[in-house]
């Protein structure tokens, strides 16, 4: 089995949103993985990364950018959260 060249797709630290750029990457057959460096206690310290393979980052972050486009368009998306 060969290694896998994990790349950051999207970083932040709105659970919600990350879980919405992973379930969009799952229905894309994009494999994912969420790799959270979140405090348990502080949610404000740490952030989670997306990661997916490098063969699929670029289709990763066009997917991303398009629901990231969806949600500011309807007021939904603050990328500050």
């Amino acid at each position: 089995m060969s290694e896998v060249n994990w790349n950051k797709a999207y970083t932040g630290n709105d659970r919600m949103m990350i879980s919405l750029f992973k379930s969009a990457l799952d229905k894309e057959g994009i494999v994912n993985v969420v790799f959270n460096q979140q405090d348990s206690s502080y949610l404000a310290f740490g952030s989670i990364h997306l990661m997916v393979p490098q063969e699929e980052l670029e289709a990763a972050k066009a997917l991303i950018e398009q629901i990231k486009l969806l949600h500011e368009d309807s007021g939904e998306y603050d990328e500050g959260e």
